[in-house]
């Protein structure tokens, strides 16, 4: 069979030479991930030179510096002639939305090349909680006919409830001779934050949010109201790129008639994405204090 170090293949003589292993060593003095909806944010800092710093971030997507974030990079000096100097760097990154928008688990490798041709390696496991931003603009209403079946005019308090609790009230005195009559609820647009975390022990759990419109008329007669309600639900947020909601609510009354109002409104959910106002997740640089 012969030395491990000297096979014969095809004749001729190879010789297996073994590559030096690069010492692994602890040059972090921070080293600090956090999340905030599908972002992750690596902040370092480096106690020596770095030739490379570079993250795997386990979605086919990588980040890799050997030029200190901030300088113009010259194409003709090799990376190595100019080693990243010691102090804090911060990356971003935002990762695809998995369908369902439920949380979700992702790994990633930090890899620092040290100057002196050490390495540094971190191996780091995160869960990321999707947020979304619900937008509900400001609703239309159209009454259809009079409330009263012997007065012209109509006296409408209208009542918009978020979560349970009233944020909104109008006063509204449609006199028309003339039907549909509509009005528009100024103020009435408002935007929540939902997550679909499903631990109920969790600090982002949010649970589902009811909408409601309550509408009373209290001129001649009887008092007489109706209601419309709506739910703004946690699950299927990642489809809900729009949404109209178009309903005609009865107003009932028991003596002298009633009336339908048609009432509109649209929503909108996108997916919160705290990135950079570049929408770039080039990483920055923190000179080390001395």
């Amino acid at each position: 069979m012969g030395n491990a170090e000297d096979r014969n293949v095809s004749g001729r003589t190879e010789i297996i030479k073994p590559v030096d292993v690069k010492p692994v060593v602890d040059s972090l003095s921070q080293f600090v991930v956090t999340t905030d909806s599908v972002v992750v944010t690596v902040r370092l800092s480096t106690t020596q030179r770095a030739r490379r710093i570079a993250i795997d971030w386990g979605d086919d997507q990588y980040d890799t510096i050997w030029v200190r974030p901030g300088l113009p990079v010259d194409l003709h000096t090799h990376p190595q002639d100019d080693p990243l100097p010691e102090g804090t760097y911060e990356f971003r990154h935002a990762y695809e939305l998995p369908q369902g928008g439920l949380p979700f688990m992702r790994t990633f490798l930090v890899h620092v090349e040290n100057a002196d041709g050490s390495d540094d390696l971190r191996l780091k496991t995160v869960r990321l909680v999707p947020r979304f931003r619900v937008i509900q603009y400001r609703a239309y209403l159209y009454l259809l006919e009079p409330c009263d079946l012997f007065d012209s005019s109509s006296e409408l308090t209208i009542k918009q409830s978020v979560a349970g609790e009233t944020v909104r009230v109008w006063h509204w005195e449609p006199n028309s001779s003339f039907y549909p009559v509509s009005t528009v609820l100024e103020g009435s647009q408002f935007a929540v934050e939902l997550t679909t975390e499903t631990d109920l022990n969790a600090p982002e759990y949010t649970e589902d949010v009811t909408v409601s419109f309550h509408f009373d008329e209290s001129d001649w007669g009887p008092d007489q109201s109706g209601r419309h309600s709506s739910t703004i639900s946690r699950y299927g947020l990642p489809d809900r790129a729009g949404e109209d909601v178009d309903a005609i609510v009865h107003v009932d009354k028991s003596i002298g008639g009633g009336c339908e109002i048609r009432l509109h409104y649209d929503r909108e959910a996108t997916l919160i994405r705290p990135m950079p106002s570049s929408g770039s997740g080039w990483p920055v640089f923190e000179a080390a204090r001395a």
